[in-house]
């Protein structure tokens, strides 16, 4: 697993890369995982990240803006627009990744 940070709203946006051995630039499969919407990567999602990584998944977890270890003022503060934009943010990094597959599916 590897940390990065991205921006949204001007806020910085926690993120962990989950990848499996071998190559970390061959494209593979990417997901982006998501906890519900009051946890942190840490509680819920990175679990899973890390199973689809042993798959042969590229997995992505992040904290939403105001929680976890990413910025933000109102900190666990409920804000449905934010967190849109912040998945927004998210996926446009992931679809920059050289290592994320492009397409929408795959057999694995």
């Amino acid at each position: 697993m590897s940390s990065t940070l991205l921006t949204s709203g001007g806020d910085p946006i926690a993120v962990h890369l989950h990848q499996s051995d071998g190559d970390p630039a061959e494209p593979r499969p990417t997901v982006i995982v998501t906890g519900s919407w009051l946890t942190v990567k840490e509680q819920m999602a990175d679990h899973y990240a890390a199973a689809l990584a042993a798959r042969g998944y590229l997995a992505v977890t992040f904290d939403y803006a105001g929680f976890g270890a990413s910025g933000g003022v109102l900190r666990q503060t409920e804000i449905p627009a934010r967190k849109i934009a912040d998945l927004g943010a998210v996926v446009r990094f992931v679809r920059s990744l050289s290592a994320a597959a492009p397409g929408g599916s795959s057999a694995m």
